[in-house]
């Protein structure tokens, strides 16, 4: 359960203000690379890694950070299936900062789960697994973030504007034939100019949740 101390650094939508911040200067940081190296391609575990210094960064020492741990770790409860499988490990989860008084597995349980992946690279498997700890975890936050260098994510980005789509329909994705929902939460990016959308870089954070029952 989020503290008082913990919600002070939450946003309108729930989310602590340091994740976006991060997001942001994710792709200040892509822009600069591609300025130096315009031929080289970041790695996906190169993203995530500073993804998670970013979020060290900014964040106000409310939250701490776990990185590739692993899920059946996290939550013990969970059967191995072909979305949970045993060796699966999760690439940042956001906890509340443990107190002194508190014992240090208490810091094992997570307030947000994120999962990373790189443009157009497959999602489906990381948004069921996502949808998974939800079922098993109502109360846990869980995000797909999906960073696209150089080209604008249709799926996420409105090509007009540059931003998540201000109509609520726009910004749901439909999974597994609608049983679950995606929706997009934040959108951030970085461009050479104002009027260069289409091949700027892009941060999408898509929060994951089971689809309300007679809504799809």
């Amino acid at each position: 359960m989020v503290t008082k101390n913990a919600k002070k650094a939450e946003t309108q939508n729930d989310i602590p203000a340091f994740i976006p911040a991060a997001m942001q200067g994710l792709v200040f940081l892509i822009g600069h690379r591609k300025a130096i190296y315009r031929h080289w391609q970041l790695q996906e575990s190169a993203l995530v890694a500073e993804f998670v210094n970013l979020l060290m960064a900014n964040n106000n020492e409310n939250f701490s950070l776990l990185c590739e741990e692993n899920y059946l770790k996290l939550f013990p409860k969970l059967k191995i299936s072909d979305v949970i499988t045993k060796n699966a490990r999760v690439d940042i989860c956001v906890s509340e900062k443990l107190k002194k008084i508190e014992s240090k597995e208490s810091q094992k349980k997570p307030l947000f789960i994120i999962e990373v992946k790189r443009g157009e690279t497959e999602i489906k498997k990381d948004l069921l697994r996502l949808a998974e700890i939800k079922k098993h975890e109502p109360k846990i936050k869980c995000f797909l973030l999906v960073i696209s260098e150089n080209k604008l994510p249709k799926k996420y980005v409105d090509p007009k504007t540059g931003e998540s789509y201000k109509e609520k329909e726009k910004r749901k994705i439909k999974i597994d034939n609608g049983k679950l929902t995606g929706f997009v939460k934040f959108v951030k990016k970085a461009s050479k100019t104002f009027k260069n959308k289409m091949f700027a870089h892009y941060c999408c954070l898509i929060e994951v949740k089971p689809t309300t029952k007679g809504k799809k």
